[in-house]
């Protein structure tokens, strides 16, 4: 299955997103491209999921009931989460501009298309160092 928008290796993902049917789907399609995917329906949680380790990409939602994925991201920061993808129903010029004002590379409106977010996962893939257990092989 994969494509040639496919990232050339797994990554770490941090999958933030408060409607399970919506998190379920994603994490099923994260999977077939063998990503590492760690979920969380909330800002709370996902931040004690990032003091457990960090991720290489957080994707998280915009609108949660206990806070924002732009909230989210600035309390995280690009140690923990180095690339994030907000994917939201948010969809205004300014909503697209507070994301990349909290550090988001990507926003995608909701719904969005698979190979929108396998482009974010492949431009991830390339910015992004190897994981440490592989730098130096």
């Amino acid at each position: 299955m994969p494509s040639e928008n496919s990232p050339p290796r797994p990554l770490n993902i941090l999958l933030v997103e408060d409607d399970t049917s919506t998190l379920d789907v994603l994490e099923t399609f994260l999977n077939r491209y063998h990503h590492k995917v760690r979920r969380a329906t909330g800002v709370e949680a996902a931040l004690a999921l990032l003091a457990e380790s960090p991720c290489e990409v957080l994707i998280a939602d915009i609108g949660m009931p206990d806070g924002s994925g732009w909230y989210l991201l600035k309390r995280a920061g690009p140690t923990l989460c180095p690339y994030a993808i907000a994917i939201s129903g948010f969809s205004s010029p300014q909503d697209k501009a507070d994301s990349a004002a909290a550090g988001f590379r990507r926003h995608l409106v909701k719904p969005f298309v698979s190979e929108d977010l396998l482009a974010a996962l492949q431009e991830a893939a390339t910015v992004l160092p190897p994981p440490r257990e592989m730098a130096g092989e």
